[in-house]
Order: structure tokens, then C-alpha cells, then sequence
């Protein structure tokens, strides 16, 4: 189908992706950075102005995309999740005046990096022409995000609390046992670092398997592609003799 959009629209509809990624990289350094150094940032105007941008920023492209979409209401639908995840919570929560607890506040801090996680993994998706290979790379960084995320966010509460949480490297390694279903010496001591350990062993049971499917797919695929190539090649080869000349 030809696509009637204007293409200063669709060029806006690219800037804005590439907006998002920028941010979304930036939020995931931002607060990374603050849980690792104990910085809290409990309703300080620094950090809300900065979360208020990167959901802008969310948002907009949002907009620009539905604007250009055919099927506006199936847009909506289909989108529900990252509008949701896009909107300015913390902010909102500062206008009116509703106080949370620093614990409270962290996990409210982490609902725009989950729209920056699902962004950077529909971006590297993109890359490849493949769709089986977009789709396992999209699934790949969804997985390794959740990893980095819920590590952030097991460290963030036991660090302190728990006597064998001596380091982030060490609650990440933990992390990638928990999701093998291996699980891991470190023992978590709050009940928020229990439900982790639970989301941890639920993403592993439930992305791991993805992996195998695409091994056994690229086994099965791969001959069929030599004979293709093969086959291929022999009708240009035919077509050359054919013509009286030699293939370049």
C-alpha cells in the first residue's frame, strides 16, 4: 500500500525515534548511576525536570506516530502498554502533593525505563533484515534489560540490609544465575528482594526457551538455504554459458 503521509511527517515520526533512544539511553545512565553511588533523589527538581522531559519526549513520538497511523484507535490499543508507561508519574505525584517513601519513589523512577528498555530493543530489532533475527535480538535485549533492571533493583533495597550483597557485579552475576534457574548464593533478605528473585526465575522460564527455538529454526533453515544459493548459482552460471560469455 503507498504511503500518502506528507514527508516532512514521517521524517518528524524518525527524528522522533531517534529522540527516544537518545533518552532512553540517557534515563538508564541517569539513574543507574544515582542507585550505584546512593545518591537518593527523593522529589528533587534536578531529577523531575529530567523524567518530565524523557516522558515528553515519549510521548511526542507517541503522538506523531498515531497521527500518521491509519487505524488510530487500533494504534491506541495496541500502544495502551508504553502510553501508560510514558506518562509522568513522579511529576504528577510532586503536583499534588502526595508524599511516598524514598523506597516508594525508586520504583516509581524505574516505570519509564521499562518504555526505554521495550525502545532500544524495537531499535535493534530494526537493524537486522532478518525477521526471525529481529524478533530473537528484540526478545534478547528485553531479556538482558530486565537482568540490568531488576539487579539495580535488588541492590537498591539489600545493599546494606544484606550481609553478602558486597557489590553490583556480584547481585548482576546473581541475577543471570536466578534467570538459568540455577539460582545463586546470595540470599535475599527483604520481601522486595524476594518477589526479584521470583520475576528473575519467571523471565528465565519464559525467554530461555525463545533461544532454543531459534538455534533449532537456524538448523533447519540453513541447508534449504545452501541448496537456494546453490541452484542460484548454477542459473547464472547456465544463463552466462548461454550468452556466450563467462559470469563476472
Amino acid at each position: 500500500m503507498k504511503n500518502n503521509r506528507p514527508q516532512w511527517l514521517m521524517g518528524a515520526s524518525r527524528l522522533m525515534h531517534g529522540a527516544v533512544i537518545l533518552v532512553s539511553v540517557l534515563l538508564i545512565i541517569y539513574v543507574s548511576y544515582d542507585i550505584l553511588n546512593g545518591i537518593a533523589l527523593v522529589n528533587t527538581d534536578r531529577y523531575l525536570r529530567f523524567q518530565f522531559f524523557v516522558c515528553v519526549v515519549f510521548l511526542v513520538s507517541l503522538f506523531v506516530d498515531w497521527w500518521i497511523s491509519e487505524h488510530k484507535w487500533r494504534f491506541l490499543l495496541r500502544n495502551l502498554f508504553f502510553i501508560l508507561v510514558s506518562i509522568p508519574y513522579l511529576n504528577i505525584i510532586h503536583a499534588t502533593g502526595v508524599v511516598l517513601s524514598e523506597e516508594a519513589y525508586t520504583y516509581v523512577r524505574f516505570i519509564p525505563l521499562v518504555r526505554s528498555a521495550f525502545a532500544l530493543a524495537m531499535v535493534v530489532g530494526y537493524l537486522s533484515k532478518n525477521q526471525l533475527n529481529s524478533l530473537f535480538t528484540a526478545y534478547l535485549v528485553v531479556l538482558l534489560a530486565g537482568i540490568y533492571f531488576a539487579s539495580l533493583i535488588f541492590y537498591k533495597v539489600e545493599y546494606g540490609v544484606n550481609d553478602n550483597v558486597t557489590s553490583f557485579p556480584l547481585v548482576v552475576w546473581c541475577a543471570f544465575m536466578n534467570v538459568t534457574t540455577l539460582g545463586s548464593p546470595i540470599v535475599p533478605a527483604t520481601a522486595v528482594g524476594k518477589v526479584i528473585y521470583v520475576f528473575l526465575g519467571f523471565l528465565g522460564m519464559t525467554m530461555l526457551p525463545l533461544f532454543t527455538v531459534y538455534v533449532s529454526n537456524l538448523i533447519k533453515t540453513k541447508p534449504h538455504l545452501t541448496r537456494t544459493r546453490s541452484k542460484r548459482s548454477v542459473r547464472v552460471k547456465d544463463k552466462a554459458e548461454a550468452s556466450g560469455s563467462t559470469p563476472s
